[in-house]
């Protein structure tokens, strides 16, 4: 579990506010920080809500998740695992993102040993992983988050550790914005993380797997 609001209990319009609020958090071409707004999206009025189609599937999601937090993490569970529409929103895809959080420290760890592994047959250093030097490819990085090797949810650790995001999307050429869609998801989903991270082990797994 994280930490994002406290454990009160949610309407159904609040229901429908978070997940508003985040869907925007993470749309690229909008400019809403959901933290900073406290997962509240635009106002809605009790008129246009009752007509909204979605408005059964908002009233079964409070009955189900009793807490303003818990329906946080269920909206965001299941929007970083790739889920676009709200019929494909379940528990089950929400149950597996929460299994990723509970061993985000152990994952990030593994996920960075395949990075070395990944780096060594070009003898990469671990700086040239993350900023190429061919700044009209991918990262390293990047790449592997593409192929499902590594997580976003490591990505948003090492930005975390390293603020490595800001300075790659200036330098990269990146004219299809592949580059920088992956930046966006993760300086969006970097501060939802942050309690749960340990950063004094993970600076060290880095450390651990890029000393030779």
């Amino acid at each position: 579990m994280i930490k994002l609001a406290t454990d009160e209990a949610c309407s159904p319009s609040e229901a429908w506010s978070i997940y508003t609020a985040l869907t925007l958090h993470f749309n690229p071409e909008r400019d809403y920080d959901a933290l900073k707004y406290n997962f509240k999206g635009p106002k809605c009025s009790r008129e246009k809500f009752m007509a909204h189609k979605h408005r059964y599937f908002f009233e079964k999601i409070v009955k189900e998740y009793k807490t303003r937090n818990t329906i946080i993490e269920y909206f965001l569970g299941n929007i970083i695992q790739g889920k676009q529409w709200i019929n494909e929103y379940n528990d089950a895809i929400y149950q597996q993102w929460l299994a990723k959080i509970q061993a985000l420290t152990y994952n990030f760890k593994i996920d960075i040993s395949a990075l070395a592994e990944a780096a060594d047959p070009d003898n990469l250093s671990f700086d040239e992983c993350i900023i190429p030097s061919n700044k009209s490819e991918l990262p390293l990085i990047y790449k592997l988050y593409k192929e499902e090797t590594i997580s976003l949810e490591t990505l948003a650790c090492l930005n975390f550790i390293l603020h490595f995001v800001d300075r790659l999307d200036k330098e990269l050429n990146d004219p299809l914005d592949l580059a920088h869609n992956i930046s966006h998801k993760i300086k969006r989903y970097g501060p939802l993380l942050a309690s749960n991270m340990n950063i004094e082990k993970n600076t060290q797994a880095i450390i651990s797997s890029f000393t030779f």
